[in-house]
């Protein structure tokens, strides 16, 4: 095979390669369900819709040489997909004439299967097995389809459906490869933006040992942020095509651990955010859509090898010292305990107290600022002041750079201005913050602690167990329709809203205050403490607003520095 850098699409094999495959005996048969074959039509059709010239990825073949001097490449992994793509072809030959040349060459042997075989060159005739199915479940697609929209999409998928073929290294066992490739989901899922831009960057790297060093810090940084386990393969060939790196794309495991937790930004913006610190201007496109145009910068190998250390680096502050989400429901962040050690384990009351502020102030930051805006600075801070990171001057630094950020943007609203629909999302979860800072710090005079001291134990518990959820919906605590008598005159206030959940919003309802408190109660945990404050301590709308602006007030603008409206 030659140019295997290239991607294949039917077009490609069937005027210039003349690929031939062949399923081995020993791979299962063909099982896709119409379901399985609806979802890859709609994501076909799809990019159609986007971007007629540019390709869909399937994803990647996994190939050998069947060794019987034919030059016939047996299909290790991707059998489902060739087959599928095969059907689609039969569906849309009656179409788009230009099929025929992909179809007529014989390019998918079913090696030792007589009867499949001929079920794949007429799947018409056998409508109730899984190939026939398939084929009917393209022909419908298509019939559904206006013209000539039809015809087109069957060429883009002729010309544009395309996978990438990766030859296995001599002396890999057909269960090495299989094994290997065992990720690939039988969806054919397109690869992700990231997954190629590793093969690139790491193509741009000749000498063996550098490139196994950057693809050793690229598999470290997705086992940080919770994606699938990666094997670290070191190549035996410093001339390496572009199929043979694509063997470095991360495989599933039976043995792979289940991940409690994932981290706090995504892979795209991880790698975003590396470049924007190495090269600041990079700032102005921190879009995750943009990800591939936006390394193409990254041209040269020295400055790869950079980028990769950078990575390395930034993944070691992201496991030692940032939070990391909780999955199946739970709501406690957990915070990296690398960087720390035992210290971070700590009994002593006082320690433990300064790290649950560090994870508070980054959940905070986490749901109220965009990724990038606040972890560029702060992965700068741990560079600067590596190795010894101190947990409180850490937190300090977090609340400088939030600070800071929205000094940039906006002052603190007047209380006039800060009216239903008129007000971000920000000032809630920075308010949730400072009455968190309020309740921990009671008993210190230079605290707004006395804005709690009508709290019960009931509410008390509803504090202490409080956790930053993302939120959407702006909750009128007094609800703009009661189910009995008049609308509080006042319900468009500040005093009056809260930062909720959609679905406890839903919940909620027209209930009255009494019936969302006892929701509350039932439920054992409050999204908003200003929602608790309101309902346990102050329930007039007019004074509980002033008394939560003059603690935004006294707190985010004394803290900034800067005079706000009043």
């Amino acid at each position: 095979m030659s140019n295997k850098e290239t991607p294949q699409t039917p077009e490609r094999i069937a005027r210039e390669t003349q690929l031939k495959f062949r399923i081995p005996l020993y791979q299962r048969p063909y099982s896709w369900t119409r379901i399985q074959v609806q979802l890859l039509l709609e994501d076909l059709w799809h990019a159609f819709e986007k971007d007629t010239h540019s390709n869909y990825h399937i994803g990647i073949m996994s190939i050998a040489d069947s060794g019987d001097g034919s030059g016939t490449l047996d299909i290790i992994d991707g059998q489902q997909r060739m087959t599928t793509l095969m059907l689609i072809g039969k569906a849309a030959e009656s179409r788009a004439a230009i099929w025929t040349d992909f179809l007529i060459h014989d390019q998918l042997a079913l090696y030792g299967r007589t009867s499949d075989q001929a079920i794949l060159q007429n799947p018409q005739d056998a409508p109730k097995t899984a190939m026939g199915r398939a084929f009917h479940c393209a022909k419908v697609f298509l019939a559904e389809k206006p013209e000539p929209k039809a015809k087109e999409f069957s060429e883009f998928i002729f010309k544009h459906a395309a996978f990438f073929v990766s030859q296995a290294p001599i002396g890999y066992s057909v269960i090495d490869k299989n094994q290997q490739f065992v990720r690939l989901n039988n969806r054919g899922r397109q690869l992700e933006r990231h997954e190629i831009l590793k093969v690139r960057l790491a193509s741009l790297i000749k000498n063996t040992v550098p490139q196994s060093i950057f693809l050793k810090h690229w598999n470290a940084m997705l086992e940080c942020l919770s994606e699938q386990p990666v094997t670290n393969y070191v190549s035996e060939s410093e001339a390496e095509t572009l199929a043979q790196l694509l063997e470095r794309i991360p495989p599933v495991t039976e043995l792979a651990k289940e991940r409690l937790y994932s981290a706090i930004v995504s892979v795209p913006e991880f790698l975003l955010i590396a470049l924007a610190r190495m090269q600041p201007e990079s700032c102005m496109n921190m879009k995750p859509d943009f990800l591939l145009e936006t390394f193409s910068q990254l041209a040269d190998p020295a400055r790869v090898m950079r980028f990769g250390e950078i990575l390395h680096e930034q993944t070691r502050f992201l496991a030692g010292y940032f939070i990391f989400t909780p999955k199946k429901g739970k709501i406690a962040y957990e915070l990296g305990l690398k960087g720390w050690g035992d210290k971070s384990e700590s009994q002593d009351s006082a320690v433990a107290d300064v790290f649950d502020a560090l994870v508070m102030t980054q959940s905070f930051l986490h749901v109220s600022t965009p990724a990038d805006e606040w972890l560029i600075p702060a992965f700068n801070w741990c560079e600067e002041n590596k190795p010894q990171i101190e947990p409180s001057a850490f937190k300090d630094k977090l609340e400088k750079i939030d600070g800071e950020n929205q000094t940039k943007k906006n002052s603190l609203p007047s209380i006039d201005e800060m009216k239903f629909g008129k007000i971000s999302h920000y000032w809630f979860y920075r308010l949730d913050y400072e009455l968190w800072k309020s309740f921990k710090n009671s008993g210190n005079e230079e605290t707004d602690s006395d804005i709690w001291t009508s709290l019960n134990k009931e509410a008390e518990k509803l504090v202490k167990n409080f956790q930053f959820r993302k939120c959407g919906s702006v909750e009128h605590i007094n609800p703009q329709n009661p189910m009995e008598g008049e609308s509080d005159p006042n319900i468009n206030l500040f005093g009056n809203l809260a930062l909720i959940s959609g679905s406890r919003n839903s919940s909620f309802s027209n209930q009255p205050m009494a019936g969302k408190k006892q929701m509350i109660r039932d439920s054992g945990y409050t999204e908003s403490l200003k929602m608790v404050h309101f309902l346990w301590c102050n329930s007039d709308t007019v004074e509980a607003g002033k008394t939560m602006h003059s603690l935004l007030d006294n707190n985010f603008c004394r803290n900034n520095g800067k005079a706000e409206n009043q």
